[in-house]
């Protein structure tokens, strides 16, 4: 386990700038002693990793504000070409509370948090779109809404933030839009191929109409109404498989936490498996 004491030993003499943000933090790793290296994502800055020092002791500075999922007020020390800052102050602007009084609503948002901080560059620039992504999903996932629709919208617009936006008008390959007999959704082409064209690549996922309809929808939906977009029953297999193919296809190794949330909802009814 690294030692916070490296990082006080390692610093050299470049200027010192002290910045403030929002962000939204996204996780943490712990190092010797009382101190944590936090993980948030700021419309400024982007992913952030920085040093809290004595956020272990039980009376410290932080409080809670520095918990997954808390939406904070950020005071941080940054120094040129460094990917870890010094936390100086955080603020909770808005801890969620909803969130942590139901564990399958909780778990939605951990996999939110996860995915943002697996597919998001440390010390890349900031992108408000993404960062007012995370905070109106996580306002859907307190409101005893449907879930999966809410993580099916959510996954849609990260990966047209990312730059990975679905192809949803032709074929691919060869540009067909009135191909009859059925489409299908190429992870590896990052958007449909019509029923011939499908054979050319092993892991095309077949696709409904309906299914199409809904993530064109979720494209175009505003944030506020998230919560709002049904998907039936029998297209949502297709959609979570679709989706997470998608993401699969940019991640180095699996997620930790979407597992966890699928075996929660295993013969449990609720609204993300009603």
């Amino acid at each position: 386990m690294i030692s916070s004491a490296y990082f006080r030993n390692h610093q050299n003499f470049d200027p010192v700038t002290v910045n403030k943000t929002e962000a939204v933090v996204l996780g943490f790793t712990n190092l010797v002693g009382a101190d944590k290296i936090v993980s948030v994502y700021s419309p400024d800055y982007g992913q952030i990793r920085g040093v809290a020092h004595g956020i272990k002791r039980i009376k410290n500075r932080f409080g809670s504000s520095l918990e997954p999922l808390t939406h904070i007020c950020l005071i941080f020390k940054s120094r040129p070409n460094r990917d870890l800052h010094l936390i100086q102050q955080a603020d909770i602007i808005n801890n969620y509370p909803e969130l942590h009084r139901d564990i399958i609503s909780l778990t939605a948002g951990l996999y939110v948090a996860e995915l943002i901080q697996r597919l998001t560059p440390v010390g890349g620039d900031g992108e408000p779109g993404i960062f007012q992504t995370i905070l109106k999903t996580l306002e859907s996932l307190t409101q005893k809404a449907d879930i999966f629709p809410i993580l099916r919208i959510f996954e849609v617009k990260f990966l047209d933030l990312l730059g990975y936006r679905p192809h949803l008008q032709k074929c691919l390959v060869c540009s067909d839009s009135h191909f009859k007999h059925g489409w299908a959704f190429c992870p590896s082409m990052g958007g449909l191929v019509c029923h011939l064209c499908r054979s050319k690549f092993i892991e095309c996922r077949s696709i409904s109409p309906g299914g199409i309809m809904f993530l064109k929808q979720a494209l175009q939906m505003d944030l506020t109404m998230m919560g709002r977009l049904k998907i039936v029953t029998s297209g949502r297999k297709e959609l979570e498989e679709i989706l997470q193919s998608a993401l699969s296809r940019h991640l180095v190794y699996p997620l930790k936490s979407y597992p966890v949330l699928v075996n929660l909802l295993t013969g449990k009814r609720h609204p993300y498996n009603p």
